[in-house]
């Protein structure tokens, strides 16, 4: 820690605005381009329409313009234009995403433990990271807001929130329909259509996707591809106007991923087993599988009582089901096969009412907030350990488990800004939040494989002993979540802000066993997370120069982690720790053609306070997936041809991810880091009507993994292979 105030006073001093290439994620729309300064962006990240510069939070939007420009296909796409956020697909599930932001995330998606960044869909939070890698298209934007958000966004939210903000239906008839080819055979159709049925009255939008391709890697054991895809998914959404007071908005969305999972490969082979130089290689004779699939509906209402006051509700459901098997060991007789099979359900309401008082003087949110969810969990393992020196195998008996929880949360809050002089605003907010959580389990040994139809065996512990050892299968959080700080407006185009927030992400069970212990299934904390920060938002050079810097320090209370341990279970342990960084992303509008963009974060943490020594010989010294320098830069080009020939589009990034553990015992095997350069060309028609884009993704075909679990002292450690080099050709036409 001791280098971090060092560096963070030298980029400061860097980051004063200038003319430097600057952050695709501060997106911008092609539109009205011709006077070569960039566009106002508007945001809804404060349950109100701001825009993004005035903002006194460090957010990261982008619209739907630079994410057709960039290949944001979905939401694990967004992690190398966000400064401070990282990601993958957690070990194994293509639907999953495991989202990292300032060093703090989740990767156990079980259902006894939540997410740190919260995901919401139209302002809906979805609770389970187990179907969240949603397919983007036609979308309005995605907001990423750092820091815990334990005012607005309340609960698991601690490390921040990932908000998509869909297209709503308009009063004008447009479509769209896109088909993208590309290598391993990917053949992907979009199509969305937008209609008024009433005029001013009642207008429809829907949409669909259909994604397929081959599998990238090679098992030589099965003979064939894996790591495939195949996805689908529709979305359609009414708006009803009666009057200009009164809006309506229904949605209905409906998603399924149906692939063999993600294969990994060993890093720790056993001598007797064969290994190879590429992590796309493989020798697993199992045949995975992964389907996830969700479907929700939403009712947002917003009624205008006055000019300055809008009251808000919305009224949601979302079923979520989840099944795979994953061999962990990449072994042609597997050492580790884990089942999994989740349902989730969950239903919320939300009223919020947001104003004006005082003739401008004042701003305020404030809300109520309800949630509930049932969800149920079967988990299986089957071992084949083996035993050295000759590493015969033996074989262990199939356990598995079952587990429900039901969770209800209720919540209060509001926020106020007062604009008490020419320049300055001080701005104050809460939360209070109740929840309650319960946990049943029964756990079964010496059962027939397969895990998902199980039969005979004995039921070893249920719910009954857990009481009996003490662990508590209730569990009630309350707690009030501040926040607190003040904005100055240095000109009309700078401005400065200071906050101090308060966030929580909710306790839970660590409930993941692999053999029947009782004793190992515990309850832990809930996560306290104080963040101070420091930002600077300005526009430039006649709005040609769009800079934001932000400087923050976290404490976290209790951060909790999961690991592997040496009986090839896993565990988890709650820490206090520090984490300090600075994050800077800009864009240039260098003329009315050219743009030029970056983003990055320095950042540095450590655990606080008094370990328990068992538990400080498993934490290694840095924190998992928090690497110190991580950044992008690139450039997007549009260029209109003579004689209304169409437009030329180019583009080019590369990012950067330095080195880190993906494992919190900084394993040597667990550590990695990779850079990532994409490109794009592409015509237009000069009507928008129809264009084609050929692109790539990891265009130098850079070999990485992004995720690892550490069970080397058994003698595997499986790696899961960040995508290689796809190219595709993009067509697009609308009416």
């Amino acid at each position: 820690m001791s280098r971090i105030p060092t560096m963070l006073a030298a980029l400061a001093v860097l980051t004063i605005p200038a003319p430097f290439p600057g952050g695709a994620a501060l997106a911008q729309n092609d539109a009205s381009r011709d006077d070569g300064v960039l566009e106002e962006l508007v945001v809804t990240a404060q349950r109100r329409t701001d825009n993004l510069q005035e903002v006194p939070v460090a957010v990261t939007a982008l619209d739907g313009a630079a994410m057709e420009r960039r290949n944001v296909l979905s939401t694990e796409d967004i992690f190398t234009e966000v400064p401070g956020l990282i990601g993958s697909n957690n070990v194994g599930q293509s639907t999953a995403v495991t989202f990292f932001l300032r060093g703090i995330g989740t990767t156990e998606s079980i259902v006894t433990v939540d997410p740190a960044v919260g995901v919401y869909v139209d302002d809906v939070f979805v609770a389970r990271q187990g179907v969240n890698n949603f397919g983007l298209y036609d979308i309005e934007r995605i907001e990423v807001l750092r820091g815990p958000q334990g005012t607005l966004y309340g609960r698991n939210s601690s490390a921040g929130a990932v908000r998509v903000v869909t297209k709503r239906p308009t009063f004008d008839t447009e479509g769209r329909v896109n088909l993208i080819y590309g290598n391993y055979s990917r053949l992907e159709a979009r199509a969305s259509f937008n209609t008024p049925v009433i005029e001013d009255t009642l207008a429809v939008r829907m949409n669909v996707l259909s994604a397929q391709q081959d599998g990238y890697s090679s098992n030589v054991t099965l003979n064939e591809d894996v790591n495939d895809m195949n996805f689908f998914g529709a979305r359609l959404s009414a708006l009803y106007t009666p009057n200009d007071e009164l809006n309506v908005v229904f949605t209905a969305d409906f998603m399924e991923d149906d692939s063999n999972s993600v294969y990994p490969s060993n890093l720790a082979t056993l001598p007797t087993e064969p290994s190879s130089d590429s992590l796309f290689t493989l020798f697993s004779d199992t045949v995975q599988s992964n389907v996830g699939t969700t479907w929700g509906t939403s009712l947002t209402a917003e009624w205008l009582p006055s000019d300055t006051t809008t009251f808000r509700s919305i009224t949601a459901y979302r079923k979520t089901l989840q099944k795979y098997n994953l061999d962990l060991s990449d072994s042609i007789t597997p050492i580790y096969e884990l089942f999994t099979d989740n349902d989730s359900e969950q239903v919320s309401q939300e009223f919020t009412l947001t104003g004006v008082l005082g003739d401008g003087a004042f701003d305020y949110t404030a809300g109520l907030y309800f949630f509930s969810e049932d969800s149920t969990s079967f988990l299986g393992n089957e071992f084949n350990l083996r035993v050295p020196p000759d590493f015969i195998i033996i074989p262990t008996i199939f356990n598995e488990q079952f587990i429900q929880t039901d969770v209800e949360s209720y919540a209060a809050y509001g926020e106020i800004t007062w604009h008490f002089a020419d320049r300055w605003s001080a701005f104050v907010g809460g939360r209070i939040t109740n929840e309650e959580k319960t946990i049943g389990t029964q756990f079964f040994t010496g059962r027939t494989p397969p895990g998902f139809n199980a039969t005979g065996g004995s039921l070893a512990f249920d719910t009954s002993d857990i009481i009996a050892l003490g662990t508590p299968v209730e569990l009630e959080f309350d707690e009030f979540t501040p926040r607190i700080g003040v904005s100055f407006a240095v000109s009309d185009n700078v401005n400065t802000y200071a906050s101090l927030s308060r966030g929580f992400k909710s306790g839970g069970w660590l409930a993941r066993l692999v053999f029947p212990n009782p004793d190992e299934l515990r309850d832990f904390p809930p996560e306290i997370v104080d963040s101070y920060e420091l930002g600077l938002k300005a526009e430039l050079f006649g709005n040609r120069v769009r800079t934001n810097v932000a400087l923050f320090y976290t404490d976290f209370q209790d951060l909790f982690n999961t690991f592997t341990n040496v009986n090839g279970g896993f565990d988890g342990a709650t820490t206090d720790a520090e984490i300090s960084g600075i994050e800077f992303e800009a864009i240039w509008r260098v003329n009315e053609y050219l743009d030029i963009f970056s983003n990055f974060a320095v950042m540095d943490g450590e655990y606080a306070g008094d370990l328990d020594p068992g538990l400080a010989e498993v934490l290694g010294d840095d924190l998992q997936r928090l690497p110190e320098l991580q950044g992008k830069i690139g450039f997007s080009w549009l260029k209109p041809l003579d004689g209304g020939r169409g437009m030329l589009r180019a583009g080019f990034d590369y990012s950067y991810i330095g080195d880190h553990y993906t494992a919190i015992t900084n394993a040597p095997v667990s550590e990695t880091g990779y850079e990532i350069a994409n490109a794009s060309f592409g015509w237009e028609r000069e009507d928008g009507r129809f264009g084609v884009t050929v692109s790539c993704r990891n265009c130098f075909d850079e070999e990485y993994f992004h995720s690892l679990l550490d069970f080397s002292g058994l003698g595997f450690a499986p790696a899961y292979p960040g995508e290689p080099r796809f190219y595709m050709i993009n067509f697009e036409a609308g009416l």
